[in-house]
């Protein structure tokens, strides 16, 4: 039996859901609990933790990429994601509360920079594997894969990506 497309019902009221797979771990454990309500494709940023429907399942990604009418997404514990369309419902998470009872507003000031640099790191490895895919000589797909790792080694030594406070 199919599970019913909660999505589409969503509101402004909250609605809570407990997280299953690994895709967003270490941010998003088994058995935490989102708060998630209806969104439009302009209250989505890069960045945000978003639920949609693919394929009959529903996910809970970050949004890495906005483009017009679509958007990259992708786990944090993912090394690729996918493009999806806005014109289908989707939620906004709001809220994470962890196991422990620990309660994560994800509108506070230092949650939105934590999720803004996830999104940065996650551009880059997009963009790398972009670039690899347009470069038809194989010694600069080797140094155009070096460049990026080396960014991202970069802006994890000054900090951008520690753990959040």
């Amino acid at each position: 039996m199919e599970k019913i497309d909660f999505i589409p019902f969503l509101s402004q009221v909250p609605t809570k859901l407990f997280v299953s797979g690994l895709s967003m771990k270490p941010f998003l454990e088994e058995n935490d609990q989102i708060f998630v309500v209806a969104a439009l494709k302009e209250e989505i940023k890069e960045g945000d933790l978003i639920v949609f429907r693919r394929d009959g399942k529903d996910y809970v990604h970050r949004v890495v990429l906005i483009e017009k009418s679509r958007f990259y997404e992708i786990g944090d514990n993912q090394r690729t994601g996918t493009w999806a369309s806005f014109d289908k419902p989707l939620g906004k998470v709001i809220l994470v509360e962890k196991k422990d009872g620990t309660k994560i507003d994800l509108s506070e000031v230092k949650e939105i920079k934590f999720a803004r640099r996830m999104a940065l790191i996650q551009k880059i490895r997009y963009r790398r594997e972009e670039m690899k895919k347009k470069i038809k000589f194989k010694p600069f797909i080797f140094v155009i894969s070096k460049i990026f790792s080396l960014l991202e080694i970069f802006l994890k030594s000054h900090g951008l990506f520690e753990e959040r406070d």
